[in-house]
């Protein structure tokens, strides 16, 4: 089990909206990315049970991983396959 904390300023809403809506926009996709130069983008589903996916430009999507606790603003859980 991996474990990391980061401390962001800001208005929490806001922060966990960045974080949980926008993670295709900061996730390092050239670095953690299945479909190479297919990706097009990285999808958190906002409810628990829903897919943690990556996107393709073909429309293909590869699943990567599942949302096991969504509280906003203050919890996210998910995994990473």
């Amino acid at each position: 089990m991996i474990r990391r904390s980061v401390v962001v300023r800001g208005p929490v809403e806001a922060i966990f909206a960045r974080f949980t809506a926008g993670i295709g926009q900061w996730w390092p996709l050239d670095q953690f990315s299945y479909g190479g130069d297919r990706r097009a983008d990285l999808i958190l589903e906002d409810h628990a049970g829903g897919r943690f996916y990556e996107r393709f430009r073909d429309g293909e999507e590869h699943e990567i991983g599942r949302v096991l606790v969504y509280e906003p603003p203050h919890r996210v859980v998910f995994t990473w396959n």
